[in-house]
């Protein structure tokens, strides 16, 4: 199964590491950094990685070392991603692991979507700075025109040339 998951997704570009796998959670052991025994000392063990888990098989997505896991030893790190927990010692068919794998891999490069109501909120709020920039541009009187304008003084057209009269 681990050879059919490297072939359809194949490895991490860093390293030649499977970019998913499947295991069984009772046989893997991980080497952490912790204080062991009584009085506790602080060393480095074998210990099992799932051991907070029924024996079950895992799909695991390959991660790099994560920054604030020092207590971690193990350079070619795996994170959980699903656990078949439903039945015991049950082997998921390749069917159950494809979809796993293409959600977290939709959900991974989807972009974020946003509902009508904030895109609109967005839009208003645009509109809404443009409109304070012209206004304080304009109440400012950064220009003789902008002056006169602000005073009612003058009016504007845009692309209008001046009339030069008869030649």
């Amino acid at each position: 199964m681990n050879e059919r998951l490297m072939a359809y997704y194949g490895s991490d570009v860093s390293c030649s590491h499977s970019r998913f796998r499947l295991v069984f959670t009772d046989d893997l052991l991980e080497k952490r950094e912790s204080e062991f025994g009584d009085p506790p000392v602080k060393e480095v063990r074998e210990v099992k990685k799932y051991s907070y888990l029924q024996p079950c098989w895992m799909l695991e997505i390959h991660c790099p070392q994560q920054v604030g896991m020092a207590e971690l030893k193990t350079f070619d790190h795996y994170e959980p991603l699903w656990a078949w927990t439903k039945y015991e010692y049950y082997r998921p068919v390749w069917d159950d692991i494809a979809k796993v794998v293409t959600i977290v891999i939709k959900q991974m490069t989807a972009p974020v979507k946003k509902n009508s109501v904030i895109v609109a909120n967005e839009e208003m709020a645009a509109k809404q700075r443009e409109e304070n920039l012209m206004f304080d541009i304009i109440q400012q009187g950064r220009s003789f025109l902008g002056q006169q304008l602000t005073e009612g003084e003058a009016v504007s057209f845009a692309n209008v040339k001046p009339f030069k009269g008869e030649s």
